[in-house]
Protein backbone atom coordinates (compact mmCIF):
# COMPACT_ATOMS: atom_id res chain seq x y z
CA UNK A 1 0.00 0.00 0.00
CA UNK A 2 1.07 3.83 -1.01
CA UNK A 3 -0.79 6.49 0.02
CA UNK A 4 -0.42 10.51 0.57
CA UNK A 5 -0.43 12.38 3.58
CA UNK A 6 -4.02 13.41 3.40
CA UNK A 7 -5.20 10.32 4.20
CA UNK A 8 -3.85 10.75 7.52
CA UNK A 9 -2.84 14.20 8.15
CA UNK A 10 -5.00 16.56 9.57
CA UNK A 11 -4.99 20.23 11.13
CA UNK A 12 -4.72 20.52 14.52
CA UNK A 13 -3.95 16.34 15.14
CA UNK A 14 -0.47 14.40 15.99
CA UNK A 15 0.27 12.61 12.56
CA UNK A 16 0.51 9.68 14.95
CA UNK A 17 -3.19 10.01 15.31
CA UNK A 18 -3.67 10.14 11.67
CA UNK A 19 -1.53 6.97 11.39
CA UNK A 20 -3.15 5.19 13.95
CA UNK A 21 -7.02 5.89 12.08
CA UNK A 22 -5.61 5.04 9.05
CA UNK A 23 -4.38 1.94 10.26
CA UNK A 24 -7.48 0.69 11.98
CA UNK A 25 -8.94 1.51 8.82
CA UNK A 26 -7.17 -0.79 6.89
CA UNK A 27 -7.53 -3.15 8.91
CA UNK A 28 -11.21 -3.03 8.72
CA UNK A 29 -11.39 -3.46 5.12
CA UNK A 30 -8.45 -5.76 4.68
CA UNK A 31 -9.56 -8.71 1.97
CA UNK A 32 -7.86 -11.01 -0.65
CA UNK A 33 -9.23 -8.31 -2.85
CA UNK A 34 -6.88 -4.80 -3.02
CA UNK A 35 -10.03 -3.35 -4.43
CA UNK A 36 -11.68 -3.48 -1.31
CA UNK A 37 -10.00 -1.23 0.90
CA UNK A 38 -8.88 1.10 -2.04
CA UNK A 39 -12.48 1.71 -2.19
CA UNK A 40 -13.40 1.71 1.25
CA UNK A 41 -10.78 3.34 3.22
CA UNK A 42 -10.69 6.84 1.34
CA UNK A 43 -14.25 7.21 2.24
CA UNK A 44 -14.21 7.24 5.71
CA UNK A 45 -14.58 9.80 8.41
CA UNK A 46 -12.75 11.63 9.95
CA UNK A 47 -12.70 15.05 12.49
CA UNK A 48 -12.47 17.58 10.20
CA UNK A 49 -13.15 15.94 6.79
CA UNK A 50 -10.55 15.97 4.27
CA UNK A 51 -8.72 18.75 3.88
CA UNK A 52 -5.81 18.09 1.13
CA UNK A 53 -5.87 15.77 -2.05
CA UNK A 54 -5.32 12.04 -1.19
CA UNK A 55 -4.39 8.65 -3.14
CA UNK A 56 -4.19 5.61 -1.73
CA UNK A 57 -2.80 2.67 -4.60
CA UNK A 58 -2.88 -1.40 -2.97
CA UNK A 59 -1.26 -3.48 -4.68
CA UNK A 60 -1.35 -7.39 -3.71
CA UNK A 61 1.66 -9.49 -4.76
Amino acid sequence: MLCTGGLAERRREDIDTGLFRLCGSLRRHRTRDPKSPADAVPLEPSPGGATDDSALIVVRL
